[in-house]
């Protein structure tokens, strides 16, 4: 995976924070970051933001810790600070995540959704140290989990008068609790 290859790149971003805007059942979820004058939010699917948490978890439970100190996250340079004034934004389609032990970081390559390409370049690059991986995956899930209960047969969202599990195909519109 290879972070120059970006065409946003930002380094070892200062702050990164998974959000949901809306109500329960119409949500819309994002991870947003900025370093300097650049910012982003990259919009992403409920499932996606679930599944980037469990893979950060995993990535660093797997990953080595070092022993010393760890070399400082990429610095931005100042070219690549000039996307736009108001930030990017755009929706999610492919997420890449790679740990490296050197740096004790995790690099984030992520794709624009309407860039179908299998050999799309990256379109925002960014670092994340440890902690903040690690912040970032639970706060991520309290996002998740801060909507509609899921279903505990089918993992479906379930509103106030419950939901047609397909479990029970169809035959039960049931409140679990």
């Amino acid at each position: 995976m290879d972070a120059d290859r970006a065409k946003y790149k930002f380094g070892g971003a200062v702050t990164v924070r998974a959000e949901a805007q809306g109500q329960p059942g119409q949500r819309r979820f994002a991870l947003v970051l900025s370093v300097g004058a650049m910012s982003a939010r990259l919009w992403l699917e409920k499932d996606q933001l679930r599944q980037f948490s469990v893979l950060v978890n995993e990535l660093l439970e797997s990953a080595e810790k070092p022993i010393g100190r760890s070399p400082l996250l990429p610095q931005l340079p100042p070219s690549d600070v000039s996307a736009t004034s108001r930030g990017i934004e755009f929706q999610v389609g492919r997420m890449g995540l790679a740990f490296d032990t050197s740096r004790d970081a995790a690099l984030v390559l992520v794709n624009d959704a309407e860039d179908q390409r299998q050999d799309a370049q990256p379109t925002v690059s960014f670092w994340l140290r440890r902690d903040q991986a690690t912040e970032l995956a639970k706060q991520a899930m309290q996002v998740v989990n801060s909507g509609r209960p899921q279903c505990p047969l089918c993992g479906g969202p379930m509103d106030a008068t419950g939901h047609m599990c397909p479990k029970t195909n169809g035959h039960s519109k049931q409140q679990f609790a």
